[in-house]
């Protein structure tokens, strides 16, 4: 499939590539089919929708610029994660590849915190609480660990993991952590 693939798109040749676009597939597709089908249920019933939009729209654009300051003088001069980002090689050289690169995360991480944040949770929500925020942490930790990702990053995963949970839970969507 991949060798079809990258005729017509030749970055499908790097492994990197085809792990996003799988994990795009995987992480987005497949709880999206599943709630369709399976769930038979709205999309918003697992946090797709805007939610509490009026709510969290201004504490999201707070917490944004935070991250951004947070990235800009912290992360960006640990040698680890410097190492790390962009994980695909070429983009590091700025131009269409970063775009392209950058946009691909986008999908990957709408993908990322909806089967957490979104399937994940508000499926256990509904029998377990709040302690479905805590279910949900767990993977998402346990995926940047097998990840190799840097240790700072995988510190701050176990409180964004809860508090991205609880925002989202509260707000009623995914959209505010993406």
């Amino acid at each position: 499939l991949w060798l079809s693939l990258s005729g017509s798109w030749p970055a499908l040749k790097h492994m990197v590539w085809q792990k996003q676009l799988l994990a795009i597939v995987l992480q987005l597709g497949v709880p999206v089919l599943l709630i369709w089908f399976v769930h038979r249920q709205r999309l918003r019933d697992f946090g797709f929708g805007l939610g509490k939009w009026r709510m969290w729209v201004p504490i999201a654009l707070v917490i944004f610029l935070i991250q951004v300051v947070v990235v800009a003088f912290f992360l960006s001069n640990d040698p680890a994660y410097i190492r790390r980002y962009p994980s695909y090689a070429p983009a590091r050289a700025g131009g269409m590849a970063f775009w392209t690169w950058e946009f691909s995360r986008l999908l990957y991480m709408v993908g990322w915190e909806f089967l957490f944040r979104g399937y994940l949770q508000f499926a256990l929500e509904k029998r377990l609480g709040y302690l479905a925020l805590a279910v949900q942490t767990i993977p998402f930790v346990m995926w940047h660990i097998v990840g190799h990702k840097p240790i700072s990053e995988i510190y701050f995963t176990v409180a964004s993991g809860v508090l991205s949970g609880l925002f989202v839970m509260v707000c009623r969507s995914v959209w505010p952590v993406i």
